[in-house]
């Protein structure tokens, strides 16, 4: 483990280049799919307003077809205003729960953030890749264009055969074709890259050589930070705070109103208060008798709580288990590079003296060939190398990224 932590600060790539770090910051900004999440996060922090409000007031208006008579005049019309209260701490209670749910739609968001910053960092490194192994071959052809130069001087003083220039000739011919399928290859990856920009298929993407940082893997992240983990934490102290609103809903709601009554004069008496309208203040209680809801609707919360235990278990085991996957596969590319950086060395002092040999006396171009397409192998085997270990350190910090 120390050695895999000492190898990852002194030889990782970086991740954050300038132009990387760029088209990173624009995916965030304009890729649907996180614009969408972060549109459910502002959807869902409305909800803490919706519900620290009262409900509607009710207003009932009534008219008396048949009068009833009183002794300062006929009732003629009726007015009810009624407001209910739920029972206190109720309406906190309720909005408690909104605000934990918008933060865990907020750690969703932050969630995606980090996952469309690895996915364009995962989009970015392959055309990097490519980039480098189109160099490779360019300076491959250059190589054999020389030999063949050189083969058809001696050709032409009969120290070769013409079959040499053939075989050179068939080489560089093969190597125009790769470097054309890798300018394919590319355009497809520009368009896919470009894509998780929202951006057109066409955008110009320009790419910068990788280079080594002095960064490191941490040993034992603090899960807790983990945005997958944060927003089940954040839903489960949701759901412990609904069982508070159940246990307060299944209490009486007091109503408070107040009625007006339109009384009519009387014609055929004159009494105090003749006419005079009525006012009647109002108060009401639920009777929450009907207890079956409540305890199906408590019920039901405790299972939703028990299975983001469960959730919440399995989401830190499944962390765990990729956190240390990626760990050995960034450390196997690692050695994987010590050991092409070895191998170069060496099949290029092979290759040298096979190219004195051919230099001087024509012979060995069959070894010289077979010596420089496992150059070139080892040289391809590297930056693939490369590529891999940048994504698998890219993975790793969205393991473990909290907000960033």
């Amino acid at each position: 483990m120390k050695l895999l932590t000492t190898l990852l600060i002194l030889l990782s790539f970086a991740l954050q280049g300038q132009k990387l770090s760029d088209y990173q910051q624009q995916a965030v900004e304009n890729n649907p799919s996180l614009l969408a999440v972060y549109k459910q996060f502002e959807a869902d922090l409305t909800k803490v307003q919706q519900v620290n409000n009262l409900t509607d007031p009710t207003l009932s208006v009534g008219v008396f077809i048949s009068p009833v008579e009183t002794r300062v005049g006929p009732q003629q019309a009726r007015f009810s205003l009624t407001q209910m209260f739920p029972w206190f701490g109720t309406l906190k209670a309720k909005g408690d729960v909104a605000a934990l749910q918008a933060e865990a739609s907020y750690q969703r968001f932050v969630e995606q953030q980090n996952k469309i910053r690895f996915q364009v960092a995962a989009a970015y490194f392959p055309m990097v890749e490519i980039e480098k192994i189109r160099e490779i071959q360019l300076e491959n052809r250059e190589v054999l264009s020389s030999w063949k130069r050189l083969a058809t001087v001696k050709y032409e003083n009969n120290q070769t055969a013409l079959t040499d220039i053939l075989r050179l000739d068939i080489r560089i011919k093969e190597i125009e074709t790769e470097l054309q399928l890798l300018d394919d290859e590319t355009r497809a990856l520009k368009v896919s890259f470009n894509r998780l920009l929202n951006r057109s298929d066409t955008a110009e993407v320009l790419l910068e050589d990788t280079t080594y940082l002095t960064r490191t893997v941490p040993v034992l992240p603090d899960w807790n930070q983990n945005p997958k983990l944060a927003e089940l934490s954040k839903r489960m102290q949701a759901n412990r705070n609904q069982l508070t609103v159940i246990e307060k809903s299944g209490l009486p709601k007091i109503g408070a109103g107040i009625d007006y009554l339109v009384i009519g004069e009387r014609t055929d008496a004159n009494v105090v208060d003749n006419g005079k309208d009525a006012l009647m203040p109002m108060v009401s209680v639920s009777l929450p008798i009907f207890r079956r809801k409540y305890s199906e609707a408590a019920r039901e919360t405790k299972l939703k709580i028990e299975g983001l235990q469960y959730s919440i278990e399995n989401t830190e085991n499944m962390l765990v288990s990729q956190y240390e996957k990626l760990r050995f596969e960034a450390n196997r590319e690692i050695q994987l590079q010590l050991l092409y950086a070895s191998q170069l060395e060496e099949t290029r002092q092979i290759q040298n003296l096979l190219f004195t040999e051919f230099s001087d006396s024509g012979e060995q171009l069959d070894a010289l060939l077979r010596v420089q397409m496992e150059l070139l192998g080892y040289r391809v085997k590297q930056v693939k190398s490369e590529t891999r270990l940048q994504t698998k350190i890219a993975n790793l910090d969205y393991l473990v990224a909290g907000e960033q």
